[in-house]
């Protein structure tokens, strides 16, 4: 269906428009949805709308360039990093290329994931300018997501780390990308907890270092488990403690999984977290509490006596409070424990609350605990909300309840709704849900030139959200265990893509 049916809509609305609200959503639609050895002919059709006029449909093209993961793109790609004659020639500005293109495609380059790019970009690193800062940015998370071996990388990425006259924009990703190599990095964990533990050294390189530490180490290192609790009992910057939290929830995770099973570890973990869900140290950072709860407990067998014990707890917990942001974390966190026994509680809560934040973290959690009797309000709730993010977390809910009945009236709003954030939050509704019957009547629309361009461009994302061809959405990879708080416009934008 995808190849014979969704791929040439894509293209001809492409090749026929030139508006840019359907190039951005046509161009990303297509990277995500085409399998790579099946890209040669997209490759084609993307490297056209890199011409484009529109900035942002250029960028999409770029994106989507890496997306679809076919080797054809990692010329176009190389150019435009680097900016070269050819680069140049590609985009056709009259000048040199953007530098938000240039981290695009660095970024793309890693999405395409050819271990043969590592030194290439391992080059642009070492030659690290100043006014280079988004596009070196960009090929450190290109080398997290590529996944080279660790005695291959690990030498640059630590001598970058070390050195301060890099900008600390640059070295802050770099323990980002440490944390994905896996266990290759692992040589680098001493440095990354002295890093991390010194107060003198810049906020956000500690702060990646403390995520770093939460994928690299386990419960057993008891050198780590000690250093993460000392920052949380004693770090004066709020988010720092809160990523020491998550860190001990994945490290505890960690001690449980077939590989390691270091169920002393992951016990020693649990049972602080057991005693800050009773007693937090501070009352701040019981949601960040919650959540490393719900990372460790999920890890626990179904029916585990840790598992429960958490649950219970983080029900207690949420009958406790009546602030809606810890509502809210301990309603996901609950989820993440698939706690069933939760359900009720978290259903009365959301038919009560007028808080539209905290209602759409109350749907999810209803999902992942999967209450089948919230389907009825969600279903009401996700029809007649006009708030765009409460539109995308009830369907969220209704995805993970197996509730594809709603998708057929909110293909019909999409084609009625005149109003930008209500198309664009039906058409995520309609991805999150993911009901391939309304595949063809999106491409209806997409093909309609009686259509407005919102509601086109809207219906090609929500056909790239359903058909796409990785189980996550496609910066999953990007935006897991990612440093939100760098202050990075191409970082930013990469995450905030739908």
């Amino acid at each position: 269906m995808i190849l014979e049916r969704v791929v040439p809509v894509l293209c001809e609305a492409l090749q026929s428009s030139d508006d840019a609200e359907i190039l951005d959503s046509a161009a990303l639609a297509l990277g995500r949805i085409v399998p790579g050895e099946a890209a040669g002919d997209a490759v084609q059709v993307l490297r056209k709308i890199l011409q484009s006029r529109h900035p942002t449909a250029r960028q999409s093209a770029v994106l989507a360039l890496g997306i679809c993961g076919h080797r054809d793109a990692i010329p176009l790609l190389w150019e435009l990093m680097n900016d070269t004659r050819k680069g140049r020639a590609l985009v056709r500005t009259g000048g040199a290329v953007a530098n938000i293109d240039r981290a695009f495609a660095a970024v793309a380059l890693g999405f395409v994931g050819r271990a043969e790019l590592v030194p290439q970009l391992s080059r642009l690193i070492e030659r690290a300018r100043g006014k280079d800062v988004e596009v070196v940015g960009g090929a450190v998370l290109s080398l997290g997501l590529i996944q080279p071996d660790g005695p291959q990388i690990l030498p640059l990425l630590m001598s970058k780390l070390d050195d301060s006259t890099v900008d600390r924009r640059i070295r802050a990703q770099i323990p980002i990308t440490l944390g994905r190599l896996g266990e290759v990095a692992g040589l680098a964990v001493p440095a990354l907890l002295k890093l991390a533990s010194d107060r003198g050294a810049d906020t956000d390189v500690r702060r990646s270092c403390v995520i770093a530490l939460g994928r690299l180490s386990s419960g057993s290192e008891q050198e780590v488990v000690s250093g993460l609790r000392r920052l949380i009992a004693q770090e004066n910057d709020g988010l720092t403690r809160h990523l020491a939290l998550i860190a001990l929830g994945r490290m505890g995770a960690r001690s449980l999984d077939e590989d390691r099973r270091d169920k002393v570890g992951a016990d020693a973990i649990h049972s602080y977290l057991a005693g800050e869900l009773v007693d937090p140290g501070r009352s701040t950072d019981l949601s960040w509490i919650a959540l490393a709860s719900g990372l460790l407990g999920g890890a626990y067998g179904e029916g585990a006596p840790e598992r429960a014990e958490l649950g219970d707890l983080l029900l207690s917990a949420m009958r406790q409070t009546g602030d809606p942001s810890k509502q809210g974390a301990l309603a996901i966190a609950l989820g993440l424990l698939k706690h069933v026994e939760a359900g009720s509680h978290l259903l009365s809560v959301y038919q009560e609350s007028h808080d539209s934040a905290l209602k759409g973290y109350l749907a999810v959690g209803l999902g992942l605990v999967a209450h089948d009797q919230a389907k009825t309000a969600l279903e009401e709730d996700l029809l007649s909300q006009n708030d765009a993010r409460l539109r995308v977390d009830v369907a969220t809910g209704l995805g993970l309840l197996g509730d594809p009945e709603a998708a057929e009236s909110l293909v019909k709003l999409l084609s009625e709704t005149r109003t930008f954030a209500v198309t664009g939050s039906v058409a995520r509704a309609l991805g999150r849900i993911g009901d391939h019957r309304a595949v063809e009547p999106l491409l209806a629309l997409i093909a309609d030139p009686n259509q407005s361009p919102a509601v086109r461009g809207f219906s090609c994302v929500a056909v790239g959200l359903i058909a796409e061809k990785t189980a996550l959405p496609w910066n999953a990879p990007l935006s897991e265990d990612s440093n939100f708080a760098i202050q990075s416009s191409a970082q930013a934008e990469l995450l905030d893509i739908f």
